[in-house]
């Protein structure tokens, strides 16, 4: 029986450094573009800041409810067992 072959994979060139593989995907008509304006900007960039901001407030009301929750729980914990008979 002659013996099985052996697979051996084409030598591949070596590999160009990742930057120059990653194609650019800008439009050639994309200069043409006008520029933004300044109200445009602060627009989109309000929205976001605005969205932002209720979750900030959203969570320091959260975490200001459950502190003091916490906190109630073992003021009544010690007063409770302040009170206890003996």
């Amino acid at each position: 029986m002659p013996p099985a072959p052996v697979f051996r994979a084409p030598a591949r060139p070596p590999r160009p450094a990742l930057r120059a593989r990653i194609p650019r995907l800008r439009h050639p008509a994309s200069r043409a573009r006008p520029p933004r304006t300044l109200d445009a900007m602060t627009e989109k960039t309000h929205d976001n800041e605005s969205w932002k901001e209720r979750g900030v407030m959203l969570r320091v009301f959260v975490y200001v409810f459950a502190t003091h929750a916490f906190a109630g729980f073992v003021w009544l914990l010690f007063y409770v067992g302040q009170n206890a008979q003996k």
